[in-house]
């Protein structure tokens, strides 16, 4: 991998990665994510939620965190889950 190219998830932008190939990471830059997440599911409990899933520097602390967000708004989970997490979530990650 040359360089990690981190997206906001732009149609234009995925293109791109696209036409890079494999001389990249990906990574979804959490900002624009959690800006999307909060405008979604309202509240600043919902971002926090989201943040402590990005960060998670465990599979098992990523688990159990997704299973608080879950105990709390089921569907936050579902979509969290729609968003590649290997991109943004700190454990699952591939690039630097």
């Amino acid at each position: 991998m040359n360089a990690t190219v981190m997206s906001d998830r732009d149609k234009g932008l995925i293109n791109g990665e696209t036409i890079l190939g494999d001389s990249i990471v990906r990574a979804h830059c959490c900002f624009h994510l959690s800006q999307n997440f909060k405008s979604k599911f309202g509240t600043r409990l919902m971002e926090q939620h989201l943040w402590g899933i990005a960060n998670a520097r465990s599979e098992a602390l990523y688990t159990a965190r997704l299973l608080a967000l879950e105990q709390e708004k089921p569907e936050a989970v579902h979509y969290l889950l729609g968003v590649e997490t290997r991109y943004w979530v700190t454990v699952l990650f591939q690039g630097k």
